[in-house]
């Protein structure tokens, strides 16, 4: 990771805080008040003699003024993330919850900790209350983030996890209106960006859409595949019990054929519920070999 110090904008900070023009400071420590500008400009940094100098007429640390400190939090913060995301991938959600917690007391006002640990919450619990205390959370986290928070992707991702977060709580018509005010799908960032991009970036970035793309592909056939006919008798437009098993299988399709390695990791889950919906319809048809089949596949991915 490169180091990029910030004199610029901790020179620019500390003078304003002791009310004082460039040329002030220029005068104060005998140097041009041309140097002073490009210095906050970032167009260069100070002789290694002067450091001490302005370190010293700001009454700091030479690491306050070249930013040394940020440098380290912003170290401590991507290696934390990292173990976060490894956590995540390995579907180790009750451990990441423990982690984000821990460094939130480190980082209590980090968007992107709060974002992650809202999404944990949402639906995470091994009781029924535990579930709804970590719901409640996770909105309160959700709506402070939304309120505050400066970065247009992050409170978009949030948003729409509040949306689930409000349905599961029986709040139908609140999540129905804020995911109204999302973005469709053609004016996200990765239908975007993607085709602006040099080649290595863009590459790593259209695979990281692609995930993207499976889980949402998924997700709606997934949708559509549990709205079959309990009975005959079902009014509406539903599915037969045997459209809905080629729906799932189509669900299941997608994931094998974007991860053909089989390295599914957090999806797994997301496969371990589309044969427990198979399953399911399976169950309608009276269909005992082929719904014992399913669970059992069910089984091998709830476990993997």
């Amino acid at each position: 990771m490169g180091v990029n110090l910030n004199i610029a904008g901790n020179l620019e900070r500390l003078r304003k805080q002791r009310e004082i023009t460039q040329e002030d400071l220029a005068n104060f420590i005998g140097i041009s008040f041309q140097a002073v500008s490009k210095w906050e400009r970032g167009d260069g940094y100070p002789d290694i003699t002067i450091l001490p100098v302005l370190a010293n007429f700001f009454d700091v640390s030479l690491d306050e003024l070249v930013g040394m400190n940020e440098i380290k939090n912003q170290a401590k913060f991507e290696e934390i993330k990292a173990q976060c995301n490894k956590l995540t991938s390995e579907g180790k959600i009750k451990e990441s919850i423990t982690l984000l917690r821990k460094t939130l007391k480190v980082f209590p006002n980090n968007y992107w900790l709060l974002a992650e640990l809202a999404c944990f919450l949402d639906g995470h619990g091994e009781t029924d209350e535990e579930k709804q205390k970590n719901w409640e959370e996770s909105i309160k986290i959700s709506e402070r983030i939304i309120e505050f928070c400066p970065d247009p992707v992050i409170r978009s991702n949030v948003q729409s996890n509040m949306c689930f977060s409000l349905f599961r709580k029986g709040d139908k018509r609140k999540a129905i209106e804020l995911a109204e005010k999302l973005p469709n799908i053609y004016k996200t960032r990765e239908f975007t960006l993607n085709r602006f991009l040099e080649r290595d970036r863009q590459i790593e970035e259209c695979q990281i859409a692609i995930q993207k793309l499976t889980w949402g592909l998924w997700w709606q056939l997934s949708l559509l595949a549990a709205r079959y006919k309990s009975s005959p008798f079902d009014e509406g437009e539903h599915y037969t019990a045997e459209q809905s098993i080629k729906i799932y299988q189509k669900a299941i399709e997608v994931y094998k054929l974007v991860y053909e390695e089989e390295d599914y990791y957090f999806s797994h889950c997301r496969l371990e519920q589309s044969y427990e919906g198979i399953a399911k319809a399976y169950f309608k048809l009276g269909n005992n070999n082929k719904i014992i089949a399913n669970l059992e596949k069910a089984a091998e991915h709830a476990i993997a």
